[in-house]
């Protein structure tokens, strides 16, 4: 089970992330309730509410509320956060995490797919280090969940993952494995950069546009013969199977 527990506890500037501290417990089956009594709750939609109590029950938060007026369950673990600040943990819409960790050494950096620009078909799940330092780093900093995206060097680098940051695995990590694909256009693709590089194509934005819209017609030509396949084989008429793994990652 997926959890989604996205809470930061705050006391002195130093954070602790409780999906860490309660993910042995919750990542099967939280085998009793769970609650923060006592602390400052930021709920955002409604507002601070001081001296709170914050329960969670098989993995999710079920109440929130002022400790003298929200009912905590029988049995439920009483942890004490008195003085502690409770919010939601922070998104990071787009970062490296997982893909590099040190900038000068190229064996610990999966950040881009050399081979060609259009590689749709490239997922970041499977380059995620889930062990890399820069993530404890950046959870004890408030930030619970990321989108793991590749660099801008290809016009279309690959598939973007959602994970959460708490996890001794990727498999753990991972909420959604491809949650968006970028389409880069900005100029800082790696064929506009070097005198090298720039001897082929597409070197020029005109170039790239042309090869972006040729990838578009490819991946719209494999959906054709797809759905052309499913009924052929619906009417059991023997034919072959289309292929085109950047045009079946497009669509």
């Amino acid at each position: 089970m997926k959890t989604h527990l996205e809470l930061v506890v705050s006391r002195g500037g130093r954070n602790l992330v409780f999906l860490v501290l309660f993910l042995a417990t919750l990542a099967a089956a939280q085998q009793r309730p769970v609650a923060l009594k006592g602390g400052k709750l930021l709920t955002i939609t409604h507002g601070t509410i001081n001296n709170g109590v914050l329960v969670m029950e098989n993995g999710k938060i079920t109440a929130v509320g002022n400790s003298n007026s929200t009912k905590v369950p029988a049995g439920a673990q009483v942890i004490d956060v008195t003085g502690m600040t409770v919010y939601p943990g922070l998104i990071d819409s787009e970062t490296h995490l997982g893909l590099t960790e040190i900038n000068a050494e190229p064996m610990t950096n999966d950040l881009v797919e050399m081979s060609d620009e259009i590689m749709p078909h490239m997922h970041v799940y499977d380059a995620f280090h889930a062990e890399s330092e820069l993530i404890p780093v950046t959870r004890m900093n408030g930030v619970t969940n990321a989108i793991v995206a590749p660099e801008s060097r290809d016009t279309l680098p690959g598939q973007d993952s959602f994970v959460q940051l708490a996890g001794r695995s990727a498999d753990e990590m991972l909420v959604v494995r491809d949650i968006a694909m970028p389409l880069n256009f900005t100029g800082d693709e790696r064929r506009n950069q070097g005198t090298f590089e720039k001897r082929k194509f597409p070197s020029t934005r005109m170039g790239m546009a042309a090869q972006l819209r040729q990838a578009f017609l490819d991946a719209q030509d494999y959906a054709e013969k797809w759905a052309d396949f499913e009924r052929k084989t619906a009417r059991q008429i023997k034919t072959r199977r289309p292929r085109n793994l950047s045009g079946q990652n497009v669509i």
